[in-house]
């Protein structure tokens, strides 16, 4: 007898109209999804209704790149930036020259040679890691394992209201943002 399997009857009406359990098709949003979809509703309520269609400039919404999204350059793990893809536009550093028109339309992840040399990039979607990583740091940057102790240690949970008074780089903003998703506040 294998007891991994469920017991299937032999005989009966289950078995005779060859009934299946078809799982219903899931119509609930990830928390990630609800997240974006709240911060773009903030956006558009702090800077007025002109943003709706730069929404895309500020939150890529999907895997595919397009023109204004925000990418992260991944040039090596001590070498990261971010840019807007612009159409024509060109991006240089120590690995060579990348035309912006080589990675958009293409998925984030993507690696991308450089035109001039042997070197080439990988183009991120951006994530609170990867934005406190590639800050400069004229300010203190909260970095991601002491974002989760202060997390930790306010019991933050989604939909949660937070009171933050920094004035830096915004590292710990997203953290925090990111801890009340989708539907909590984070006010300064």
């Amino acid at each position: 007898m294998d007891f991994a399997k469920p017991p299937l009857p032999s005989s009966g009406p289950t078995a005779e109209a060859n009934l299946k359990l078809v799982p219903a098709p899931s119509t609930v949003k990830t928390v990630d999804e609800l997240n974006i979809v709240a911060s773009n509703e903030a956006l558009i309520a702090e800077l007025g209704q002109e943003m709706e269609g730069l929404i895309e400039h500020h939150i890529p919404r999907s895997n595919t790149i397009t023109p204004n999204s925000l990418c992260v350059i991944f040039s090596s793990y001590a070498s990261l930036s971010f840019v807007y893809s612009t159409p024509n536009s060109i991006y240089s550093n120590r690995n060579g020259v990348f035309h912006h028109n080589d990675f958009i339309g293409k998925q984030f992840g993507v690696k991308v040679p450089s035109r001039c040399s042997d070197g080439f990039v990988f183009i991120l979607r951006p994530t609170v890691e990867l934005w406190a990583h590639s800050l400069n740091h004229r300010t203190q940057i909260c970095h991601p394992l002491d974002q989760s102790v202060v997390v930790s240690h306010l019991y933050l949970s989604p939909n949660a209201v937070v009171l933050e008074s920094g004035t830096g780089s915004g590292a710990m903003s997203h953290a925090l943002s990111r801890a009340v998703a989708p539907h909590g506040k984070v006010w300064r």
